[in-house]
């Protein structure tokens, strides 16, 4: 221990965080490796597509370019979705309640959605 001008004792771990705020690069590092942390902690949490190695994509425009832009439809799966708990969700992901489909065109009529696939010339239905 030291003693210092004013008669208290200080560790010596005081004086190697006093050094080690004076070292703005090394304050620096520290923040970008908490913030890694944290980011790698939240995971699926976090991230804009919860699903399970983040593949709620549609199989028809995933080799598209960047900026790509077409309309989707998203419809609710028959069937009920297993869920798991909050830690599962947090490590895994956690399965969709909707398919989405990429579709060239669509219409509104008495109730029942009209729409073409995207790169596909029949129509479909939706009641």
């Amino acid at each position: 221990m030291v003693k210092s001008k004013e008669n208290t004792v200080k560790t010596p771990s005081y004086y190697v965080r006093k050094r080690l705020w004076k070292n703005k690069p090394a304050i620096a590092g520290f923040i970008i490796i908490v913030f890694a942390h944290i980011i790698a902690i939240l995971g699926y949490l976090i991230m804009p597509d919860h699903t399970p190695n983040a593949n709620d994509g549609s199989a028809l425009i995933k080799k598209k370019p960047i900026g790509f832009e077409c309309t989707l439809l998203k419809f609710r799966k028959n069937r009920e979705i297993e869920r798991g708990n909050f830690l599962e969700k947090m490590y895994m992901g956690q399965e969709s309640d909707y398919i989405i489909q990429p579709v060239s065109s669509y219409q509104i009529k008495n109730l029942k959605v009209y729409y073409s696939l995207f790169g596909k010339r029949r129509e479909n239905t939706i009641s």
